[in-house]
């Protein structure tokens, strides 16, 4: 069973044999001019070297991806390239950089400089064959396609069937989505979008709206007959190919699978509720719930890598003030044009206020959160003072100079111009607890403080 392309045996090796002969024949061309053929002669265990490495990684290239997994870091970079522009913009930066290889080798055969020849040679060799693989791939995954296609419509065997679901599962699971054909990227990208579409269906149409609500709110109390109600929503839409994969899958592949087909469509339903105030707290701390789980599971980036972020497994049931802590924060960012909707920041914030209001339960100092300080604030006095909290946490992870601060006693923050209320800073100063809490922390006991006041007011 293997991870990449099925490759007729018969016809692998020629295919390296005749691209590997032609490059090489290219650059014999290059170097015999000037009168450097005894030169090449006595450097002739180095240029089969370089040949042979050549071939080395095109050949690996082309079982293992090296090209691809290249290409995706640079897709994450310039985030806005499409599939064909990052593989041109691959393309281009091998050719560059090869010839520049190549053409400082050959100045350095002119002068008889061994090391740099040989150094010079090879990296171009590698750069090369680099290309190599990744044009093979191109070519294989069009074809593939079409194999694919030929297959399913004719019938394939239960093996086959089985040996590409392993597959598929296999680079979500191991983060290797490069090593996946065209048209199992496409299968994957259909799906996923078609789940999206079905959830703006449902939400555009207030009785279904309302239908769905009542279903997840049946649940809300029980996690695994939450996400059960949760993800039979989109059997309608469910391709067989997909479902065969989910018979297939293991529990960790599973959850990498699910996350990867509903987690927009599991964003948007959080939208959805939060901007339209339709559901209590613990339907939507359930959900963010459900969506830090698909998070954690569709990517690696964010566990363990800032304050609070790791997933926390406790026997402690969340509160109520947690609850409301989490659902103002994801209003906040629904309801705000000024600020851009970010489901993976909701669950950040939300495994940190568990860790936070855990924290304040372990020293007992819950008595400490005084929300009757901000009692004669008005609704608008405390809506402006959530909008400039939510923004302080909302820029805290790429903000060196609020990540450098420990407290909410710096005199940063007590800055009139980050208010709108007199005195705002100073309130909320006095109605939490400082001292053995971090800054992160401190905003979310202001959050607590606020919400507990615009709940009284309602």
């Amino acid at each position: 069973m293997t991870e990449g392309p099925v490759l007729p045996n018969g016809r692998f090796l020629p295919q390296y044999m005749l691209g590997g002969g032609a490059i090489f024949f290219l650059l014999l061309t290059g170097l015999l001019k000037q009168d450097l053929l005894l030169r090449i002669a006595v450097y002739g265990p180095l240029l089969t070297g370089a040949f042979a490495m050549l071939l080395m990684v095109a050949i690996v290239d082309t079982r293992h991806g090296l090209s691809g997994a290249i290409e995706s870091r640079l897709k994450s970079r310039f985030f806005r390239l499409s599939e064909r522009n990052s593989n041109l913009f691959l393309f281009s930066i091998l050719i560059m950089l090869s010839y520049n290889f190549f053409w400082i080798a050959r100045l350095q055969l002119e002068v008889s400089n061994l090391h740099w020849f040989a150094v010079s040679m090879f990296l171009s060799c590698i750069l090369i064959g680099l290309g190599i693989g990744r044009l093979s791939l191109s070519f294989l995954d069009s074809s593939a396609f079409k194999g694919a296609k030929r297959m399913l419509e004719d019938g394939a065997s239960m093996q086959d069937v089985l040996e590409e679901s392993h597959h598929i599962l296999s680079c979500l699971a191991n983060n290797a989505q490069h090593k996946l054909t065209t048209a199992q990227k496409q299968l994957i990208h259909v799906q996923k979008n078609r789940c999206y579409e079905h959830m703006q269906g449902i939400v555009n149409e207030p009785e279904k709206f309302e239908e769905t609500l009542s279903a997840l709110q049946a649940n809300v109390t029980n996690l695994s007959g939450f996400y059960s109600a949760l993800v039979s929503m989109f059997n309608p839409v469910m391709e067989v190919k997909i479902s065969r994969l989910s018979v297939q899958a293991s529990h960790h592949e599973q959850k990498v699978l699910d996350a990867t087909v509903y987690l927009d469509a599991t964003s948007l339903l959080l939208h959805s509720i939060v901007d339209k105030n339709e559901s209590n707290d613990a339907l939507i701390w359930a959900l963010v719930d459900v969506l830090s789980n698909m998070v954690d599971a569709a990517s690696s980036q964010l566990i363990d890598t800032s304050e609070g972020t790791s997933m926390i497994r406790s026997a402690r049931l969340s509160s109520d003030g947690e609850q409301s802590v989490v659902r103002l924060f994801a209003q906040t960012l629904a309801q705000q044009t000024t600020l851009s909707w970010d489901p993976i920041l909701i669950t950040v914030v939300k495994k940190r206020v568990v860790q936070a209001f855990a924290q304040l339960e372990a020293n007992e100092e819950f008595h400490l959160l005084n929300h009757e300080k901000l009692g004669a604030a008005s609704p608008d006095e405390l809506q402006s003072m959530l909008f400039t909290l939510v923004n302080f946490i909302r820029i805290y992870d790429t903000n060196g100079q609020i990540m450098s601060m420990t407290s909410f006693n710096n005199a940063f923050f007590s800055d009139t111009t980050h208010w709108n209320m007199t005195g705002a800073h100073g309130l909320l100063s006095q109605a939490i607890p400082m001292k053995r809490y971090t800054l992160i922390q401190h905003f979310l006991f202001c959050l607590w403080v606020i919400s507990k006041n615009l709940d009284s007011k309602e």
